[in-house]
């Protein structure tokens, strides 16, 4: 069996997985931007945007990624992530060597993770602690799903968080390049007024020419315009599962 139809099964079981799943207390809709892998411009031309609208995101960062260039992608300094931190936004794991986790045994997962997180106390302070996760290439099996180290683990699967959440595998609305269609995500952000829905956007790198995976400065602001429309708050993923999920009146970002 090919090994994408394999990781297509495992991801599906996990799906069917649901002993993860807990129930929205929701007041009001609320949404999250994250960004994965953490590109420069995720922050530079991505971030700045968020904070224009009072809001903030939350950063999945792999350390095996600092300070790199690949395929002319700038990512993250340890500088940027002491900017970004300082200024309010959720750094979240996504493992230190980026790898498909699906088939790993999950002393791997965990492996990796340690040494992501040993990484950001070193450049971020011995206090600091990673709650979010994000699986690298959403690749994920049931058995994983109950060993990460984490409360907060997010998928690639699309789809809105209503109701109910499996906190194991949130999903995603995806603002990338390769699946961008406003009018859908429009559609998206004014349906959900008034109901108990957590949207949780997902991209990479921010610029006038994105990656398949990226978006636009311009795809940002017109998705942030349509969410204060609709008056709909942005929290980073660790807030908005304070509030939404644990009842927390009021949470810092």
């Amino acid at each position: 069996m090919p090994r994408s139809i394999m990781s297509r099964v495992r991801n599906r079981l996990a799906l069917l997985d649901r002993t993860q799943m807990v129930k929205l207390r929701l007041r009001t809709p609320v949404a999250t931007f994250t960004f994965d892998d953490f590109p420069a411009s995720a922050y530079d031309n991505g971030g700045k945007i968020l904070e224009e609208y009072g809001a903030r995101g939350t950063y999945f960062i792999a350390g095996s990624f600092l300070n790199a260039v690949i395929d002319g992608i700038k990512y993250t300094t340890p500088e940027q992530l002491k900017l970004v931190h300082a200024r309010g936004h959720e750094i979240g794991c996504h493992t230190y060597d980026h790898k498909h986790l699906g088939a790993k045994r999950p002393g791997f997962a965990r492996a990796s993770c340690e040494k992501n997180s040993a990484l950001m106390r070193e450049i971020l302070g011995k206090s600091f602690m990673m709650s979010s996760f994000a699986y690298p290439y959403g690749d994920v099996s049931p058995v994983l799903k109950h060993v990460m180290p984490y409360t907060l683990c997010r998928s690639v699967r699309y789809g809105v968080n209503e109701g109910s959440v499996d906190l194991a595998q949130i999903r995603i609305v995806s603002l990338e390049a390769c699946h961008w269609d406003a009018e859908k995500i429009e559609k998206i952000i004014a349906d959900a007024h008034g109901r108990n829905i957590w949207l949780v956007f997902l991209t990479h790198d921010v610029s006038d020419a994105p990656t398949a995976y990226g978006s636009t400065p311009d795809q940002i602001r017109r998705i942030l315009h349509a969410l204060k429309q609709a008056d709909i708050p942005i929290k980073t993923l660790k807030a908005a599962a304070a509030y939404g999920v644990f009842g927390g009146e009021t949470v810092a970002a």
